[in-house]
């Protein structure tokens, strides 16, 4: 069963998933999908570049495919982080998944052994990650909670 873990009280959601990237992924050697809509993914695709380089790559929107990516290489050679605005295919997996959408991508949610959801400090983020916390658990997901507004 897929453990969800909720970060709330973010203030600074873009600045948390970069050290939450390079501590929880690139650090220990773990692999992320993060999934968003091309906006965001674009936007977190241009941050990895400029806050400071993280290796990632971008899953093509048309086929699925992996495209050469952030970190320069040919898709062989495996970014510890992947970005896309598209379902993977089924047999595609990582260690963390990430959704930045406001809504449960529930087709891709149960694929992954954990789901990271950062909530932001805003109303209208507090209330998304609400309504996704009501959905993890009516439907018997593991949660976590992790309030990052005391740390």
């Amino acid at each position: 069963m897929t453990r969800v873990i909720f970060y709330v009280g973010i203030a600074d959601r873009r600045a948390f998933l970069y050290r939450f990237l390079h501590r929880k992924v690139f650090l220990p050697q773990q692999t992320a999908l993060i999934y968003g809509s091309e906006e965001a993914v674009t936007e977190l695709d241009r941050m990895l570049w400029e806050e400071g380089f993280l290796p990632h790559q971008r899953l093509d929107s048309d086929s699925g495919d992996r495209e050469e990516g952030g970190d320069g290489e040919e898709s062989g050679n495996e970014a510890p982080i992947i970005l896309t605005s598209t379902a993977p295919a089924p047999e595609y997996s990582c260690d963390i998944f990430i959704s930045l959408t406001a809504e449960v991508p529930k087709a891709l949610i149960g694929r992954f052994n954990t789901c990271v959801d950062i909530i932001g400090t805003s109303e209208t983020s507090k209330q998304a990650g609400r309504e996704r916390y009501r959905y993890f658990k009516d439907n018997g997901y593991q949660l976590e909670v992790v309030d990052m507004s005391k740390k």
